[in-house]
């Protein structure tokens, strides 16, 4: 009796379609289905007595085509908040797919809790149910394109990004969770230089058993599985592409690269990119059985900065396949004897012409005793 989900519950609420207009339908649907994967209480009593969450939009901060992102003031807590207004304003066929991608980013981004991931914070309806306000983390430097606009990274700054990035990655694939949309504008960068991904209205959520409407799958068969594992190349991707663009390359969509699952082209590398960072990228820039983990990338030296660390070796990907190749028909480069910083290359460099000088000098006045000896 009068507890969430009873038969009488549900009786009273039930709504006659037929003897209400379609925006009412509509508005029905967005504040019943939004409640269900938001922290509302489904209890009457206490819906009565919900308030409305106490904070003032200010600034506009970014924008797209369905929605517009405000710097916020919560006024109870003092915390400041981004706040993403998504407009409801289409079509019913429209509004009904919008509300469903909703639902699921907002419950993906509750689960998520990562140091490079975006926060979210709460959800609310608006009383007109022309828009939704999606609270996350205020990040105060903005997107990382802003900041590539503003400054010239060197290549120490875009290694401890990228090793970010893919450290989110990481975190969202071992979740079974891609996130298909990376790129400079969805990544974030904090005042302590932390990154975040943000912007999940594009994710894959792999082997699961209900897809986004809610309805159950059937079981996916071998190929089907091997596809999903794939699909986990387009993140591996998106990085190359954004660390080119950290470089001061042009800005690569990926898709443009994909020819196949079995083919895909390398883009331009900026000239003046390390020898270490074109490795990286070498090996980034493969076709999906080939690619790497984001467990496997992490081991690059490009993502390691232990001073003095001079020689790396990356395991034979053919004797121990990554999570997204099911099988490596063609040998990858390999990564040997490659140092973290042109200062140690260069050093080492001077060592190594050095030690051969000497080895020549020894083997040349060896040679001289061997003919003053036969004389």
């Amino acid at each position: 009796m009068g507890y969430c989900g009873s038969k009488q519950y549900r009786k009273d609420k039930q709504i006659n379609k037929n003897n209400i207009s379609d925006s009412q339908f509509q508005q029905y649907q967005l504040q019943n289905s939004m409640s269900q994967s938001t922290n509302f209480n489904c209890s009457m009593q206490q819906q009565k007595v919900y308030k409305k969450r106490d904070y003032k939009k200010s600034e506009l901060i970014g924008k797209g085509s369905l929605f517009e992102v405000y710097q916020a003031l919560d006024n109870k807590t003092g915390k400041l908040l981004a706040i993403k207004t998504v407009k409801i304003q289409g079509t019913k066929e429209q509004n009904n797919q919008l509300i469903n991608q909703l639902k699921a980013e907002i419950k993906l981004l509750k689960q998520l809790k990562h140091k490079n991931i975006i926060q979210y914070y709460f959800t609310e309806i608006s009383p007109d149910f022309t828009y939704v306000d999606i609270a996350l983390e205020y990040i105060s430097q903005g997107s990382l394109r802003r900041v590539l606009n503003k400054i010239h990274l060197e290549e120490s700054n875009i290694r401890i990004y990228g090793k970010q990035i893919l450290e989110g990655i990481q975190y969202l694939h071992k979740k079974n969770i891609v996130h298909s949309y990376i790129k400079t504008s969805t990544i974030l960068v904090d005042s302590e230089g932390t990154i975040k991904l943000s912007n999940f209205k594009k994710f894959i959520s792999i082997d699961q058993d209900f897809d986004i409407n809610q309805k159950q799958k059937s079981p996916a068969t071998e190929e089907e599985q091997k596809r999903n594992k794939e699909k986990f190349a387009i993140d591996i991707l998106s990085l190359g592409a954004v660390i080119i663009e950290m470089f001061g390359g042009c800005a690569v969509n990926v898709n443009d690269l994909i020819k196949n699952s079995s083919e895909v082209l390398k883009p331009p590398y900026p000239q003046h990119a390390s020898a270490l960072s074109k490795n990286l990228l070498d090996i980034i820039f493969v076709p999906n059985h080939q690619q790497y983990s984001a467990d496997k990338l992490l081991q690059h030296p490009f993502f390691n900065f232990q001073q003095g660390k001079i020689e790396f070796q990356l395991d034979d990907p053919n004797s121990d396949p990554s999570i997204i190749g099911s099988s490596f028909e063609m040998k990858k480069p390999f990564i040997q004897e490659i140092n973290l910083d042109p200062g140690i290359e260069q050093g080492a460099l001077l060592q190594n012409n050095k030690q051969r000088q000497q080895e020549l000098e020894q083997k040349l006045q060896s040679v001289l005793r061997k003919k003053n000896l036969q004389k």
